[in-house]
């Protein structure tokens, strides 16, 4: 079976090490669900992954999942959404997945198949945990406040949403039901924009956390 070690200070993830499992398939998924709601992050070390495993072990998790559309990602197995990370070097910021889109997943699974020779580790960061030791001021500022997530399109997107690739200002101001987005021309360019609340409950806890970490405008709703 599994070795687990909880949460400790300067590792705030659940660390599962393999102890005689052939493959991350041999992990109990109960134990995992039961170690998911109670920490939210875990970290799987130890354990024989290649892509077909990776992929079978999420989605005994999850039914469904979504498209990452970010550019310098490599489709691995694009069938099931399974995709190489961003392939630069560059730091990133602090960001809940997917978090620009109303589709944020709610949860995400990465897999280490070719690991660097040095650096290149993750950092996690908890959203619960920043609002909780926030000033009670900024905490009050953002409850009850909205984000407006602002994106150009392009001409796929709207074909896609608005069945054309060239809307007039009649068609941006009547989407369809299904559409996620509303549409405005802004200086001659088409932008996409929805909004959500600043703060959200997450699945498994009752308390606030981030929905977007990156500054972005904050709106009265």
């Amino acid at each position: 079976m599994a070795k687990i070690h909880l949460p400790e200070p300067g590792r705030p993830q659940v660390l599962i090490e393999a102890e005689g499992e052939r493959s991350i398939i041999d992990v109990d998924p109960a134990q995992v669900v039961l170690l998911y709601k109670a920490h939210g992050a875990l970290l799987l070390r130890g354990f024989g992954a290649d892509v077909p495993q990776f992929r079978d072990f999420a989605r005994q998790f999850c039914s469904t999942s979504v498209v990452n559309e970010s550019p310098g990602r490599r489709p691995i197995e694009p069938e099931y959404n399974v995709h190489s990370v961003d392939a630069g070097t560059g730091p990133f910021s602090l960001h809940p997945e997917l978090s620009r889109e109303p589709w944020k997943p709610d949860a995400a699974f990465f897999a280490c198949l070719s690991a660097p020779s040095r650096g290149g580790a993750t950092t996690i960061c908890d959203g619960v945990a920043l609002v909780r030791e926030m000033p009670e001021e900024v905490r009050r500022g953002l409850d009850g406040r909205r984000l407006l997530q602002v994106k150009p399109t392009w001409p796929e997107l709207l074909e896609f949403w608005l069945g054309t690739p060239n809307p007039s200002d009649q068609c941006l101001a009547a989407p369809p039901a299904w559409c996620p987005y509303q549409f405005r021309r802004i200086e001659g360019v088409v932008v996409r924009y929805f909004s959500r609340p600043a703060l959200h409950r997450p699945m498994f806890i009752d308390a606030p956390a981030l929905r977007q970490f990156p500054a972005v405008r904050a709106i009265q709703p």
